[in-house]
């Protein structure tokens, strides 16, 4: 059992780029988890502890309050700690306790308000909660504002949980964070204000609690009860990118961050977090500390954390490369470590010339090792609805020349469009939509044989079809949408291109989510982007099957084939007597593929796949491929979801088979990004091996994109 009690351990300040920058991949797990892609951590016992809270709140029998309580008990250890069962079986104690016992249950006026949120209008943030988290409703009948409500109470209820001690320790053990009487603290992504609170206490009416927030759910939470206790000594303030939100010069002795950095790592786009970085050296005193507190990877069955986590020495190398110097460390509990930095003394002098790549491994007997050679992220998960999907002011004003091309047929409007996508492509993003818009337009310029001869595939012209028919009616409404061109801008047009290219990196728009769900986007993106006609322009992907080298007759297995881009062209390169079997969870895009093989004739058997499964027969195929998805398996997948699906891969091998693995490079600046998610190949090469699997030959045709080729062992 873990004390209560922090293990520190100090840090020399002198530490140099061997002992600073290195990361140790010891084992087959994730060195960071984002969170999941699956229900997997929603197990038969936490739906059966949910539903009876819920018949509690619907009769009122008391009984399924003890039956929630006794299941918690068995399951809080085994499956998940430190997630909301302990706040949900605090609840249910507290609804059970006699009058006379509640005011205990609410001395503390945060968890008075904490519960108040929860229970009002006959307890319907709590049964919300209950219902969407558990699956009670349906998901596409929930809606975009239902999903986000439930974000909210997600997190609402983890962070302010009032039995959050049972596991997290760090509110017993504050003391240790050294926050003194008089000092001023920046608690960014302060939720609804767990630790802003706590800090307000400690700083007294001499210091100043600055807490940051995103969700404006939990800022109005927050400023509530900083209104209800007249608290003077915190403000609470609405994120922004160019500022924190911060309406005053601060100079902060603490900068604090809490189970946020996973984020920043990898869900960031490089300038975000170059930015992010460049904000805290603004808001922190020279000699100022910031503390990060994040998960721990815990192996094995005891206490099991399925939350998001990252391997310290992810932070500790990245930071080092900021100019930060690690100077102690706390071990609390199994799931938490907290790390403390300073400013380096002296600017750390970037590495002359840039190295070209983020990484270099080291492949040792017991211990793999990755040196860490720029500020780079080894990962970055592209997460629906956030800002790494959304796109700049340029790409804004080219969807609206591409569209209004579209509505006019004016070849003006379409030579205007091509320029700007050409103009866009090598300086903003590759592998994206944008080389399809271009396509488009090219097409739409050209004469009737050469506009026959880009449809000469009958697969493009599928793809062409289901796009341009009924006067490009897809097409249209997806630009519509995803660059809410509904509303002019009266701006847009006489924007000035050079500001426009300054801000390109800084000014980022995203979509609302109003008018279709973030997934049905989702889906037109991926279709619009993976299928492309053009594609070959920026991935060299002839290059790539050349080097493959399928040949007639085998068995090839498409894992995570989407709308069938390689499936199409691997069940050419087999023929009549080879097999493709294309393997994907979303049943929209499978039955693309499925109506194309039909309509073309092609040998292609359609798998309904699963997170854990990839669904292939045993010892069928001889080449596994996986594109653009090993980092999604790598760091959204819980670790037993991912043993089962690595398992189910090495079943369906033959012996002498391959698993190629092609996924996206992490570039450095001078190289303009492959815009989607990415992972480090040393991270996929040092995983794998841990499986089992040798890496036997690789290639980069492009820069953006690796292809890794493994054997078993």
């Amino acid at each position: 059992m873990v004390e209560s009690h922090p293990e520190t351990s100090p840090v020399s300040g002198d530490a140099d780029l061997d002992s600073a920058a290195t990361l140790n991949v010891r084992s087959k797990a994730s060195v960071i988890h984002i969170g999941s892609l699956d229900s997997f951590d929603i197990t038969e016992g936490g739906k059966a502890a949910a539903r009876e809270i819920l018949d509690y709140l619907d009769t009122g029998r008391e009984e399924s309050l003890r039956r929630a309580i006794d299941i918690y008990d068995d399951i809080i250890p085994n499956e998940n700690f430190g997630g909301e069962y302990t706040a949900l079986q605090w609840i249910s104690r507290l609804f059970l306790a006699p009058e006379t016992q509640k005011t205990n249950f609410l001395s503390y006026p945060l968890v008075a308000s904490w519960v108040d949120l929860l229970v009002r209008d006959d307890y319907a943030n709590l049964r919300d909660y209950l219902k969407l988290k558990y699956h009670f409703v349906d998901d596409e009948s929930a809606g975009h504002e239902a999903k986000e409500k439930l974000r909210f109470l997600e997190d609402f209820i983890l962070f302010n949980n009032p039995d959050r001690e049972r596991w997290d320790k760090i509110g017993e053990n504050i003391y240790q964070l050294g926050i003194k009487e008089g000092d001023s603290v920046i608690d960014f992504g302060c939720g609804p204000g767990y630790f802003t609170f706590k800090f307000a206490n400690i700083v007294g009416r001499t210091g100043h609690v600055y807490g940051i927030e995103t969700n404006e759910q939990h800022i109005n939470f927050a400023n509530d009860y900083i209104r209800q206790y007249q608290i003077g000594n915190v403000g609470v303030y609405q994120y922004r990118a160019d500022g924190w939100g911060l309406d005053k010069p601060v100079k902060a002795e603490v900068i604090f961050l809490c189970s946020l950095y996973h984020i920043l790592y990898a869900a960031f786009t490089d300038r975000e977090r170059d930015l992010f970085i460049e904000h805290i050296k603004r808001y922190l005193k020279e000699d100022g500390r910031l503390i990060i507190v994040d998960n721990d990877l815990v192996e094995g069955t005891d206490l099991p954390y399925h939350g998001p986590y990252i391997s310290r020495d992810m932070i500790i190398s990245q930071l080092w490369h900021y100019g930060f110097e690690l100077l102690l460390q706390y071990q609390f509990t199994a799931q938490r470590y907290i790390l403390e930095f300073k400013q380096a003394s002296k600017p750390r002098a970037p590495a002359d010339p840039p190295p070209a790549v983020p990484a270099v491994f080291a492949d040792e007997a017991s211990v793999q090792t990755i040196k860490i050679t720029s500020p780079l992220s080894l990962i970055r998960y592209r997460m629906i609805g956030t800002a790494s999907q959304g796109y700049t002011v340029l790409g804004k004003k080219a969807a609206r020349l591409f569209f209004g091309a579209l509505e006019s047929r004016d070849e003006t409007g379409l030579a205007a469009a091509l320029t700007a996508y050409r103009e866009l492509i090598p300086q903003e993003r590759i592998g994206d939509e944008y080389t399809v818009f271009e396509w488009f337009c090219r097409y739409l310029l050209a004469p009737e044989e050469k506009q026959a001869e880009m449809l000469a595939d009958s697969l493009d012209a599928e793809y062409f079809h289901t796009l341009a028919d009924d006067d490009f009616a897809l097409l249209k409404k997806y630009l519509r949408i995803k660059y809410d061109l509904a509303q002019p801008d009266p701006e847009m047009p006489g924007m000035d291109d050079t500001f426009a290219r300054r801000q390109i990196h800084d000014v980022i728009y995203e979509y609302s989510g109003n008018e279709v769900s973030f997934d049905q986007l989702n889906e037109w993106n991926e279709f619009i982007s993976f299928n492309n006609p053009n594609r070959d322009s920026w991935e060299k992907t002839g290059k790539m099957l050349d080097y493959l080298n399928i040949r007639e007759g085998e068995s090839v297995a498409d894992i995570g084939c989407w709308s069938g881009f390689f499936s199409f062209k691997f069940a050419r390169m087999v023929g009549k007597t080879g097999r493709v079997y294309s393997t994907e969870i979303n049943r929209n895009a499978l039955a693309y593929v499925e109506t194309a093989r039909d309509k073309f004739g092609l040998n292609i058997e359609a798998i309904q796949a699963r997170l854990n499964d990839a669904g292939l027969p045993p010892d069928s195929v001889d080449t596994i491929f996986m594109c653009s998805m090993y980092h999604a398996v790598y760091i959204a997948s819980l670790e037993f979801v991912k043993d089962e699906f690595i398992l189910s891969l090495k079943r369906a091998l033959r012996k002498g088979g391959r698993l190629v693995v092609v996924d996206n490079a992490i570039t450095p600046p001078s190289i303009v990004a492959y815009f989607g998610s990415a992972i480090a190949k040393e991270l996929v090469i040092s995983q794998l091996k841990y499986y089992g699997f040798r890496l036997v030959d690789s290639r980069q045709f492009v820069p953006q994109r690796y292809v890794l080729v493994f054997q078993q062992d």
